[in-house]
């Protein structure tokens, strides 16, 4: 079941029980630990999509890797026409700050060699002096800018990336749907105590009665809702299968395919008639859905609730 389906069923689920409002001592705590988890089935609802601040920094580091290439472009023109000793200091710089970034292992060690020279253009005076005769200081604070603006947006990104839930979906789902089967089976035990009690009232009144009918419409609407789910459950499997199996047949044809064209012919021909065959035969002989039990997935093993997805939770 897919993480979004998840939470709607919970959230049917909760309805549900709720407007039922069944009495049972039973049921309440089991439906409040249901209740407990809603946090998570707003979790289940995240879609995270593109990383936008990712893609943002991305653009920033590239915006700065053009600006230090400019710098170096800059100082390469001058050093071909100016043959001043001031030229070689800051020349020096570059070769031991901006060259050679291709060989950092990462991000980390990159922005370690921009932020060195940026210091080493603060604190060395002769440096200073250098940029500043030969025009170069604009260069250096557009690099000091571009490097900032991608400092910032490295630390957005770190901060967003930590109110991310650090709980896997998997494990949240899992979890979900054992509180689930849980308050299922809490139904059922509540139905047949119900269903004693009204035996016994009935008998010491001399009365036949429905015994266990007040937690019926309950257990009916749950059971209904369950199976649509698993409906639509078995419908995405039984595509999914029918889509990776032509895919696969697709695949080993053509790596079989001959090289003339005649031969390439019957192949396409021999194919659109199997294709033909198969769609006549689906007429007749539908695809057995193979419901691998969403059960197994996700709750450990133990006897589930028969009201859970037509029972195909079973282990």
């Amino acid at each position: 079941m897919l993480k979004f389906e998840t939470a709607d069923y919970a959230e049917e689920i909760i309805g549900i029980v709720e407007r039922h409002n069944p009495n049972s001592a039973i049921i309440k705590p089991l439906f409040g630990l249901l209740l407990a988890r809603k946090p998570e089935l707003a979790m289940l609802r995240l879609s995270y999509g593109i990383d936008i601040e990712r893609l943002r920094k991305d653009k920033l580091k590239g915006l700065m890797m053009l600006t230090i290439s400019t710098f170096k472009l800059n100082v390469r023109v001058l050093s071909k026409s100016i043959h001043e000793a001031d030229m070689h200091v800051v020349e020096s710089a570059i070769d031991n700050y901006l060259c050679y970034f291709k060989r950092c292992k990462n991000e980390v060690e990159l922005n370690q060699k921009i932020a060195g020279f940026l210091e080493h253009a603060d604190s060395n005076k002769m440096f200073a002096v250098a940029v500043t005769k030969f025009n170069l200081m604009g260069d250096i604070n557009k690099i000091k800018r571009a490097h900032t603006l991608f400092n910032e947006a490295s630390r957005k990104r770190v901060k967003m990336l930590s109110k991310r839930p650090k709980k896997s979906t998997k494990d949240i789902i899992r979890e979900l749907f054992y509180t689930i089967d849980n308050l299922f089976k809490g139904i059922e035990i509540a139905k047949i105590i119900h269903s004693i009690t009204d035996a016994e009232t009935d008998s010491e009144l001399g009365v036949e009665g429905a015994t266990g009918a007040y937690f019926t419409p309950l257990i009916n609407e749950l059971r209904q809702l369950s199976d649509m789910y698993y409906k639509s459950f078995s419908i995405r499997k039984a595509n999914n299968k029918r889509k990776f199996e032509k895919k696969q047949t697709d695949d080993s044809v053509l790596s079989d395919a001959p090289t003339s064209s005649e031969n390439v012919a019957e192949v396409e021909n021999i194919m659109e008639e199997d294709a033909t065959t198969r769609s006549s035969n689906a007429e007749y002989h539908p695809s057995q859905v193979y419901a691998a039990s969403i059960k197994k997935m996700y709750i450990p093993a133990g006897k589930s609730s028969a009201i859970n997805l037509k029972g195909v939770l079973d282990n």
